[in-house]
C-alpha cells in the first residue's frame, strides 16, 4: 500500500522528504486493514477454487494491498 501512497504524493508534487517522514510516522496496520476489507466484502466463506481464489486476490489487488498482506488473508 505504501508504494501506492508514495506515488500518489510524488505526483502530487509533495516532496520526498516529507513521504519518507510521514512513512515513518505512520501507525498502520496494513495486514489488519487487508483482512477487514476482505471480511466485509467476502465474510468467513471458505475459498472454493483457484478461480475463486484469484478473484479475491484480485479484488484486495484492486484496493491496493501489497501481495504479502493479500496472501495472508487468503
Amino acid at each position: 500500500m505504501i508504494g501506492y501512497i508514495y506515488n500518489e504524493l510524488s505526483q502530487k508534487g509533495v516532496s520526498s522528504s516529507i513521504i519518507s517522514e510521514l512513512n515513518n510516522n505512520q501507525q498502520i496496520d496494513w495486514y489488519l486493514q487487508a483482512e477487514l476489507a476482505y471480511n466485509k466484502r467476502f465474510g468467513t466463506a471458505a475459498v472454493i477454487d483457484q478461480k475463486d481464489k484469484a478473484k479475491r486476490a484480485r479484488f484486495l489487488q484492486s484496493r491496493g494491498f501489497a501481495s504479502d498482506e493479500i496472501f495472508s488473508i487468503l
